[in-house]
């Protein structure tokens, strides 16, 4: 049915609009009130996030991070040391077939302990071990160390690792109690065997942290001097130039010792495992 003429000057409005137009309305309303239920939990829980991640920050200590006997704590921020446990699993399979001498000088540590792939060679006559595993942090050798360490009975341990800590994140205070840790663990199983801490030292792709590696330095010193069965083993004037800046010829790639560097170190270090 057609719509009544409409006088000049009016405008016709239905009163009501006709059922197809109604369903649209019905259906955008019911969208729009779906998307609004939807968004309510979304913002309530972005207003709480910021809160829930301050909350988790303060919940971690210093002392929480990893416990004194080297096993990390639930609320510790940084990776577990069972990501490791392949090799330290190879490790024990290797020393079933081949056991390690016993009271040898045992070097463990991170990446450039495992890249010393010339360590008997440059140590002619000693009985070294190497259990390095590349990426760990002090705590991962504390850790591992009743299944790497202690079994051996080592007479000497040349410890190398801390930068990773560093560049991770921790602080020189935590990298220090966390080599307390590890040297407490070894001595209480072993209290004669010496314990050489090779010192950190600055690289060319990590040079923006080395203050705070200097810092962890310091401070493991200070510890060593005041315990027994310990060295420090200060390598850091070996590492650089005249220009004070870390020596990349040193390096393989800028933070890897590469084998000339090695050569150095093992006349730096022999004197410490007589």
């Amino acid at each position: 049915m057609g719509l009544l003429p409409v006088p000049p000057g009016l405008v016709h409005v239905p009163l009501r609009p006709p059922p197809a137009s109604r369903l649209a309305m019905k259906r955008t309303l019911l969208l729009l009130m779906l998307d609004v239920a939807l968004c309510i939990p979304c913002l309530a829980a972005e207003k709480d996030a910021p809160a829930l991640r301050a909350g988790a920050a303060a919940d971690v200590t210093p002392n929480e991070l990893h416990k004194p006997d080297g096993k990390q704590a639930e609320k510790s921020p940084w990776p577990k040391s069972e990501r490791y446990e392949k090799q330290i699993l190879a490790f024990e399979a290797a020393d079933k077939t081949s056991p390690p001498p016993q009271n040898g000088i045992l070097f463990t540590g991170a990446s450039n302990i495992v890249g010393w792939k010339t360590l008997a060679e440059d140590f002619p006559g000693l009985p070294v071990i190497n259990r390095g595993f590349g990426g760990s942090h002090i705590a991962d050798c504390t850790f591992y160390a009743d299944r790497i360490v202690i079994p051996y009975k080592p007479r000497v341990i040349v410890f190398r690792t801390g930068g990773n800590d560093i560049n991770a994140g921790k602080t020189p205070e935590e990298v220090a109690a966390d080599f307390q840790a590890f040297a407490e663990k070894v001595h209480g199983a072993l209290p004669e065997t010496r314990i050489v801490f090779w010192s950190m030292t600055p690289s060319v792709k990590r040079l923006a942290g080395w203050e705070r590696e200097k810092k962890g330095n310091e401070l493991i010193r200070a510890y060593i001097a005041g315990g027994k069965n310990m060295v420090y083993l200060d390598t850091v004037d070996a590492t650089l130039g005249p220009d004070g800046k870390p020596r990349a010829e040193l390096y393989t790639d800028g933070l890897h010792f590469n084998r000339e560097a090695f050569k150095m170190f093992a006349k730096i270090i022999r004197p410490c495992l007589e």
